[in-house]
């Protein structure tokens, strides 16, 4: 056939290494189905896939906020259970809302598909980098793997993912900047929130009081004691509460049964139950009580009275009075952060949940002590 091509005349295939020509395809997505689909029954079809992808999304969100909380890198949030039986099926309206407010500014922002897929990419692809380099770390510090297995483990799936990255690069002003600024600012809040408690709790907590000095105050003629039972939050198992401090000096006076309480996460999903609660006895009333929960755990320091109340401390946890400190943040300090930090502290501070609802202690239980900061 190409013999008896007319001299003169080029043949269909002359060139095609070089100009290739793709067909103009403007929906492929509906030409994966076979002749005589209905449109509709496409479209429904994508919009249902879109909203697995989106419950899948908003989940993840909720589940991370949540861990990040329990691990100190975020401010506290309103955290809603929405199931008895499944503990990680759990509600949180501040991240859903940042959720939707910014699902629809960035379709606004970008307008089209065409000009999303250059922040799509760089987002797929940095993911992928980040979780092969996580997956390492893990492996190495938890599970004991050996470098010499790991490294080039890991590496083989780096290799791709960077791969895939380099190929994206390109788009960074293109859009591929969007996800790399998003993350940058999570990044932000949560290191300066990290730091910012740091600060604070190296100042309450730099110079402790001793077992020996509270049994000695406890024991004050000075100091009243009055009926009941109290309960103050403490930041460190080992620390003495700013709050206890400033009642005594205010009041003269301190309760029968005092427990210092604090609560701590573990690096772990979740704490047995047997593990739950450690109890030691200071003396004079005193009483110090340690409750671990993991990361995708909720703090019930009311369940933990119950508990306290169980091994013998003459404490009603309906009855007891909790003190908190009442953090007030002032700026111009000394503290080791930048100025923006903290101004961003500040902010998140004041903006945080209330400690008597993360807590989950009625209102009328609370007593907060304000406690003036200067970072």
């Amino acid at each position: 056939m190409i013999a008896n091509t007319p001299r003169g005349s080029q043949s269909p295939f002359a060139g095609a290494a070089h100009h290739a020509v793709l067909p103009d395809v403007p929906n492929p997505f509906y030409l994966l189905a076979p002749a005589g689909v209905p449109r509709a029954l496409l479209t429904a079809l994508a919009f249902l896939a879109a909203i697995i992808a989106s419950q899948a999304l908003i989940s993840g969100s909720y589940s991370l906020t949540r861990q990040a909380i329990q691990l100190g890198y975020l401010p506290r949030l309103r955290v809603n259970q929405t199931h008895a039986d499944f503990f990680g099926q759990i509600y949180m309206p501040f991240v859903n809302v940042l959720l939707a407010l910014g699902t629809i500014l960035t379709v606004v922002a970008f307008g089209s598909t065409a000009k999303i897929s250059a922040a799509y990419g760089i987002a797929v692809t940095g993911t992928m980098a980040i979780t092969t380099i996580a997956f390492m770390l893990m492996a190495h510090r938890q599970w004991r793997w050996p470098l010499w297995f790991t490294v080039p483990f890991g590496a083989a799936f780096l290799l791709i993912d960077f791969a895939f990255l380099g190929a994206n690069v390109r788009k960074l002003f293109e859009g591929g900047w969007f996800p790399l600024a998003v993350g940058a600012a999570v990044l932000a809040v949560m290191m300066t929130w990290k730091k910012g408690r740091a600060e604070i709790y190296r100042r309450i907590y730099g110079n402790p009081v001793t077992e020996e000095e509270l049994r000695s105050i406890a024991r004050s003629q000075h100091v009243t004691r009055v009926g009941g039972a109290a309960v103050f939050m403490v930041g460190s198992p080992g620390g003495t509460p700013i709050a206890l401090l400033h009642h005594v000096k205010s009041n003269r006076s301190l309760h029968q049964t005092v427990v210092l309480l604090s609560v701590v996460t573990e690096e772990v999903p979740v704490v047995p139950p047997e593990k739950r609660l450690e109890l030691g006895e200071v003396g004079e009333g005193l009483w110090r009580a340690v409750g671990r929960y993991g990361y995708m755990e909720s703090p019930d320091a009311g369940a933990l009275m119950e508990q306290v109340q169980a091994r013998g401390v003459p404490i009603k946890p309906g009855a007891a009075t909790y003190f908190f400190n009442r953090e007030m943040i002032i700026s111009g300090g000394s503290a080791h952060m930048w100025e923006w930090q903290k101004s961003l502290y500040s902010f998140l501070s004041r903006n945080a949940r209330p400690a008597k609802d993360y807590f989950q202690i009625p209102p009328s239980q609370i007593i907060e002590v304000g406690l003036p900061l200067q970072l």
